[in-house]
């Protein structure tokens, strides 16, 4: 479950009005339901994720607009800049067994 504002919320404003949270990823948690289906996405491709990939990976996905599994489709390994090395890796790979061939065909003979 999300942690609650008093879990996360410092007690200052910006000057914007805006709270102050201890960290990006738990002010992500608890301004978006939406992080379930790119949690079962990364947990599909990646099931010995520990909770604290997960949500790292969530929070760094949603910020740069992956934000469903339609705009998964286009991800890109340069998009995950953020990961461990061999998540990365495995989850490319995964990604790319899976994705339909799209090269235009060879001209060489």
């Amino acid at each position: 479950s999300a942690p609650s504002l008093d879990d996360v919320y410092l007690g200052s404003k910006t000057e914007e009005n805006q709270p102050i949270f201890r960290n990006d990823q738990e002010k992500y948690l608890l301004n978006t339901g939406s992080c379930d289906e790119v949690e079962k996405w990364l947990l599909s491709h990646l099931p010995t994720l520990k909770k604290e990939d997960v949500t790292k990976y969530c929070s760094c996905l949603d910020e740069d607009g992956f934000d469903s599994v339609l705009m998964l489709e286009v991800l890109e390994e340069i998009d995950l800049s953020f990961m461990k090395k061999a998540h990365r890796r495995f989850l490319m790979k995964k990604i790319q067994l899976t994705k339909p061939c799209t090269d235009p065909p060879s001209l060489e003979g």
